[in-house]
């Protein structure tokens, strides 16, 4: 995905938006986690752009739609050493302020985690199995 568009702001050598995602984690009976394949698709928003930001006070919500596939985001769970049985699925809210910095000869950017936000994590209890043709057993 291409970084999100700007209108122009007071200095055009300095940028800064939030970048949020959604992740989709399964967790197994021994607690370890895999971050799902599917939701790594940014939403962005910025004060430089009118309408692009969100504030959700306590007590309101969103709902919010996403695909997702039952596969390792990051490839270090192969499809045969995946957890089979029951597992608990879960989603998360995360979010980073962003900038970025022409400098005389180049550009800076900083990247800072948003933690300052509670959310819960209800967990919903799946079982997965293997279908289709596979090499494995």
């Amino acid at each position: 995905m291409s970084a999100p568009r700007f209108e122009k702001g007071s200095n055009p050598d300095h940028l800064e938006w939030e970048q949020a995602n959604f992740e989709i984690v399964l967790r197994d009976k021994q607690n370890h986690t895999i971050p799902l394949t599917g939701a790594e698709v940014s939403l962005y928003g910025t004060k430089l752009t009118q309408g692009t930001e969100l504030t959700i006070k306590p007590g309101e919500w969103v709902a919010a739609f996403v695909n997702f596939k039952v596969e390792d985001l990051y490839n270090i769970t192969s499809p045969s050493e995946f957890p089979l049985g029951e597992s608990r699925l879960f989603v998360e809210w995360q979010q980073a302020s962003r900038t970025w910095d022409r400098l005389k000869c180049g550009w800076g950017s900083t990247y800072f985690d948003n933690r300052d936000y509670t959310q819960e994590h209800p967990e919903l209890v799946v079982q997965v199995s293997r279908t289709g043709s596979s090499n494995s057993e």
